[in-house]
Order: structure tokens, then sequence, then C-alpha cells
């Protein structure tokens, strides 16, 4: 007689919405798909879909996550500082995602974003890297060493428009993609970016000086709906949160090795 062995009811799968901002050759966007695929890979029953490049506008993508258009999104955290002015606390810091979540600060970052935005800070990726200004023709600098900005059309937004505004430089704010017609037109002829790529976008062809020091530092913040999170079960979510903070540290050497 043969017997019958019950393994219970099968597992639900999952599937994760997650859209990003940058075009599909830059750094940023290989390392959050990377990540989506590690998460596929690795937590049962969880599928990351990795939705086309612009379908959401990179601004519009943080309020998408918030009201639960998509479930996930790997953005900056100035893209959505409006809302969360706590945010600019990421972009200007000048330590690691690692000291971050030891002192504490993680915990407060994710709950803002619980209290405010209707999400689930998952963590900060793609840090290490560091910003400069560059600009098309030799820059100058006035007696106190400080650039002069003077007839510089800079590209700006929302991580340092307000810091160039304070050097007193004339700011057109932009997506990325918009620069490069930008600079071919001339309505900008200066733009800040990260220490890497931007060869990869083309802007060297028009952007041949850069000015020191690097200010602040990149990130990628990988954030969730919070109702979505909430519908994950306990060993769901150890796993996923497991998954990104693995990703923050090895990003992050990689980057900075890139850097350098």
């Amino acid at each position: 007689m043969a017997a019958t062995v019950s393994t219970g009811p099968a597992k639900a799968a999952t599937e994760l919405t997650l859209v990003y901002p940058f075009p599909d050759f830059l750094i940023y966007t290989k390392l959050c798909k990377e990540l989506a695929e590690k998460i596929t890979s690795s937590v049962d029953g969880v599928t990351v879909k990795v939705l086309p490049f612009n379908s959401i506008g990179m601004f519009k993508q943080p309020s998408a996550i918030s009201k639960g258009r998509v479930d996930m999104a790997c953005t900056p955290a100035a893209f959505y500082a409006r809302g969360l002015p706590e945010n600019e606390a990421v972009s200007t810091s000048n330590t690691s995602p690692a000291t971050v979540r030891a002192n504490g600060g993680f915990a407060i970052l994710d709950d803002l974003h619980q209290k405010h935005m209707n999400m689930k800070y998952l963590g900060w990726t793609e840090s290490g890297g560091r910003f400069r200004i560059y600009t098309k023709d030799a820059p100058k600098f006035g007696d106190s060493g400080m650039p002069d900005f003077t007839g510089i059309k800079l590209r700006d937004n929302p991580i340092y428009g307000a810091f160039f505004r304070a050097m007193n430089a004339t700011t057109h704010s932009m997506k990325s993609s918009e620069v490069y017609p930008a600079l071919e037109k001339g309505v900008v002829n200066a733009s800040a970016w990260a220490t890497i790529g931007l060869k990869g976008l083309k802007w060297d062809k028009f952007l041949r000086h850069g000015i020191e020091p690097e200010f602040y530092q990149t990130d990628i913040g990988w954030i969730m709906n919070l109702d979505r999170w909430k519908s994950l079960d306990k060993a769901t979510q150890d796993k996923i949160q497991a998954a990104v903070i693995e990703h923050e540290n090895s990003a992050r050497a990689r980057l900075e090795g890139m850097a350098a």
C-alpha cells in the first residue's frame, strides 16, 4: 500500500516591480540591476521585475513608490528631499553606510521614510563616489581661491543646486538625459557629475576641465512601498534586507576602486 506524503501548500510567488532613474550603460544602473538579480536568486519565492528605463520619469519615481504604483526604486535621496528634507544628510555625508547603520542613523532614516513617505528605506547603495564640477573652458579663481562662476551656466539638479547658487552661479535645472543637447547648443557650459560616468554620457566632448576638491558623495537609496513591505513575511523581509546590506558594502568597495 503506497503512502501519501503531504508537503503543504506551495508558497505563492511574489513579484516586486523596480524602477531606476539613470540610463542602462551607467555603473549605477548596472549595480541596481545586479542587486535586483541577487534578490531574485537568493530570496525564495521573490522575483524582482525591473521595468524599462523611463517607464516613470526620474523625479516622479519616489512619489510612485509612496503611492504604491510601483513596489521599489533605486534612486538618489536628493530626488525626493523636498518631501523629506533630512535626505540631504545622505547626499552630503562623508561616512560609509556601514558606519551609519552601526551608529543608529539608518534607523532614523527608515523611521522618517515610514512616517512621512509611506516607504521602507532598505539601504544606501552605490556610495563611495564623489562629485566634481566640470567646465567647458578653463576655470578662473578669485583671490580667495574659490572658483569664479561669472559667465558660467551650470546645469544643476536637486542634489547640488543650492550649493551652486550659494557660489553665485547661474543654474539651469535639467535631467541628465537632457544635458548633452544642452551642452551642444550652449544652453549650459558646465555641469557637476560624479567622478565616474562622464565619458559614458559623452559629456567629455564638451567638458574638458574638472574642478577639485571633490564634494558630497554618491548614493542610490533602495526604497520600497511600505504597505508592500509589510505584506511580506518576516523571513522574506530579512533575506531582502540582508541582500541589500551585503550589496552596500560590495558596491562601495567597487566604486571607490573605480573612482581612484
